[in-house]
């Protein structure tokens, strides 16, 4: 996702239905010039969660080190794939 559009917040007071459909559609964010008070930005509610969501999990230093550990594992092409029954008994959880 990046930063494709900057606005006025005349323009975009006058066409923000445009400029909704402009970031839903095209899933970018635009900035509106939001006076001496600085500017604000318009982003999909999915990504906004999306953000969030990793945010919590790398906010601990323990996950984000497992997290950052799981996926350099994944990167390396080392794994072999396994079926379902292997992977949730690798996990603990038996049919």
């Amino acid at each position: 996702m990046s930063i494709q559009d900057t606005y006025t917040y005349n323009y975009a007071h006058t066409h923000l239905d445009q400029l909704c459909d402009q970031v839903l559609d095209n899933q970018e964010v635009v900035v509106i010039n939001y006076s001496s008070k600085g500017k604000v930005a318009l982003i999909p509610a999915s990504e906004l969660e999306s953000l969030r969501e990793t945010v919590y999990l790398l906010g601990s230093a323990n996950n984000a080190t497992r997290l950052f550990a799981a996926l350099e594992k994944a990167n390396s092409n080392t794994l072999k794939p396994q079926t379902i029954s292997e992977l949730r008994e690798e996990l603990g959880f038996y049919d």
